[in-house]
Parts: C-alpha cells; structure tokens; sequence
C-alpha cells in the first residue's frame, strides 16, 4: 500500500482491482478496508446492477458485439471510497482485452449509481 500525502488516502491493488482508501499516515480507514472487501465479495451483484448502464454505454460503439453480456464484455478494475463514511464510492469497469477498450467508472451514493465517467 502507498499512501498519497496530498490526498490523505491509501492506493492498493487486489489482484487487478485497484482501490483508494481514505485514511491518514498511520494507515487507511479500518471501516473503509472492510467496505472495499465487501465489495469485492460482491462482485456479481454489481455486475448485475451496473448491467444496463454497462451495455448501453458500450453499444454505442459499432465494433463491440451486442450479443455479450456485461460480464463478458467488462471486468472490474478500480473500486474507490472517496471519504470516511463510505457513503460515497465508485466501482470502475473496463473492456476486455479483445475489445475496443471503453473504462467506464460509475459513481455511488450509497447503493445508488448517481453518475458516471466513460474514458475511450
């Protein structure tokens, strides 16, 4: 873990799933760790909620097969707590490598996506 002093926050990787903790120099946020774990633990159900705005993001593009579903055609690669209280977080997605490569990340308040940011 590396801890980013002028954001007061913890960057990490889990396998290829990066995360950004809040926390200060004597380590990230113990609430915060158990959060990001609980979403790594539930990873199907978020690739089940975030489906529908998943497909209709990447079907813009006419190169990427509208027959594959969300978790063919994505996988998870940043969750993020933005600050103490975990109130506000994101979950980021990605293409696969055989496909045109489109990150979507999809803001949360709470269990509620509220926005998103698309990198192509």
């Amino acid at each position: 873990m590396t801890y980013i002093h002028d954001g007061s926050y913890w960057e990490t990787a889990n396998g290829d799933i990066f995360h950004s903790i809040p926390g200060d120099e004597s380590g990230p946020n113990p609430d915060s760790v158990k959060f990001i774990q609980n979403k790594i633990d539930s990873l199907d159900h978020y690739f089940e909620q975030c489906s529908e705005d998943l497909l209709s993001i990447a079907h813009a593009w006419d190169s990427i097969d509208k027959a594959l579903t969300a978790k063919e055609l994505f996988k998870v690669s940043a969750i993020s707590v933005e600050a103490e209280g975990n109130r506000e977080w994101e979950i980021c997605f990605e293409t696969k490598s055989d496909y045109k490569w489109v990150y979507i990340g999809l803001q949360f308040e709470g269990e509620e996506i509220v926005s998103n940011d698309i990198s192509t």
